[in-house]
């Protein structure tokens, strides 16, 4: 026979397990908000670089873009946006071998510098004092009297003294030159002549050496150059155990790469050839001017485009129509600052010959990698304006030299798709 109990246990170890509910859901939250923050810290330290600064000697201070900082050689300095930075040490009766060094930090790496610290010799020497030559004393020569007479006794003469001769006087030294109170600046651009300004003033192009300059903090600015990047601010600092500073500009070109056609339909670049043809089966590309994309007047957006789908229309596998630009990129082009290609171009519901159904797709090869495959285009012919378009970030396949992107029909499209204007900026 079995009893209930009464006395109400099992109902308080419910309650227990409902108040400690909330409690385990608030850790849970908790845990899970920590993680999170955890791999944002990770992802945004993956976007900066750092640097590691090391000296010979001790107790040396790290200098950035002329600033000097708190942070002591050999700490790593973590945090740096990627860019191009000026580094140099900092420790009093010391200078760095050598002056500085321009490094780029780029990120998700550590860039490694070391310094030599060469004594600064004193700039004065105590001058020698000169000894005073000492008097000799002079010898005196005694008398001797006969053996057979004695000489009448005569009362011995004081002896002879030594001359007494002052030493010359000593040239009174020349006074210490007072502490430099003033400081010289060089800056140079390249690869082209651009304007420097220091703080608010004009002071030339190309390269200029200031003198003179008051010791301190110095902004230095460059002016803008048609074509090119200019470079950002430096911060200088003059002191009185490093009074002379050196500042290099470098100017990165824009990189604007386009092909397009006109209102009347002819082909317009800009610093890029480009070539049409088509691609059957497995064969490599082949150039044709007149077996490869048409021109078509697209009366929706009123200009004219290239018609990109099949090849030969009697022919299976009939093949795909293609597009190639060619390009040179200089040696001192900016590898960091992306760079993207733009395609002005459209999807389509109009289909091939004998084709059903389908689809628009497009593929992009650049320098001999796919970076798109069968990639549908965002924008529909019909339902947006000319000036609409897809960006692509190339950058990281690009390289210094000849570059070709190519522009394909991919093989399961059975859609038109039309381009009018390409640009990589």
């Amino acid at each position: 026979m079995f009893f209930k109990r009464s006395d109400g246990i099992g109902q308080d170890e419910e309650i227990l397990r409902m108040r400690r509910r909330p409690v385990l859901l608030a850790g849970m939250i908790l845990a899970l908000a920590a993680t999170a923050l955890i791999l944002v810290m990770v992802l945004l330290r993956n976007r900066q670089g750092s640097l590691r600064v090391t000296a010979d000697q001790p107790g040396a201070m790290v200098v950035l873009n002329g600033s000097l900082t708190p942070l002591p050689a050999g700490q790593l300095i973590r945090g740096l946006r990627p860019d191009t930075y000026d580094v140099s040490l900092h420790k009093p009766d010391y200078r760095p071998e050598p002056a500085a060094q321009m490094i780029r930090v780029e990120a998700g790496r550590t860039v490694n510098l070391s310094f030599t610290l060469v004594p600064v010799p004193p700039d004065t020497a105590a001058p020698a004092v000169e000894r005073a030559a000492t008097p000799q004393p002079v010898a005196v020569r005694e008398t001797k009297s006969a053996p057979r007479t004695e000489p009448p006794k005569r009362e011995a003469s004081p002896p002879l003294r030594p001359e007494r001769r002052e030493a010359p006087a000593e040239p009174p030294a020349e006074p210490t030159p007072p502490e430099s109170l003033a400081g010289a600046l060089t800056v140079t651009t390249r690869p082209e002549t651009g304007g420097i300004y220091v703080g608010d003033e004009f002071c030339g192009r190309g390269t200029v050496e200031l003198r003179d300059l008051p010791l301190g903090e110095l902004v230095v600015r460059f002016g803008d150059l048609a074509g090119y990047r200019a470079p950002a601010p430096r911060k200088v600092f003059l002191s009185p155990a490093q009074p002379s500073a050196a500042v290099e500009g470098l100017y990165l070109p824009l990189i604007f790469i386009s092909a397009s056609l006109d209102e009347s339909g002819r082909l317009t670049t800009q610093k890029t050839t480009l070539s049409t043809g088509f691609i059957s089966g497995d064969d490599p590309p082949q150039t044709d001017p007149v077996v490869g994309p048409e021109i078509k007047y697209l009366e929706e957006i009123g200009t004219f485009a290239w018609e990109i789908g099949y090849a030969h229309g009697n022919r299976n596998p009939p093949g795909v129509d293609f597009l190639e630009m060619a390009f040179d990129l200089p040696e001192n082009w900016d590898k960091i600052k992306p760079l993207e290609l733009k395609l002005y171009g459209f999807a389509s519901d109009r289909r091939f010959p004998f084709a059903l159904s389908g689809h628009t797709g497009f593929d992009m090869v650049v320098n001999g990698k796919p970076v798109r495959q069968n990639a549908a285009p965002a924008h529909t012919l019909g339902r947006a304006d000319r000036n609409a378009c897809d960006a692509v970030a190339v950058h990281s396949y690009l390289r210094t030299g000849t570059n070709r992107i190519r522009l394909q029909a991919s093989a399961s499209s059975r859609c038109f798709y039309y381009l009018h204007k390409i640009v990589l900026m």
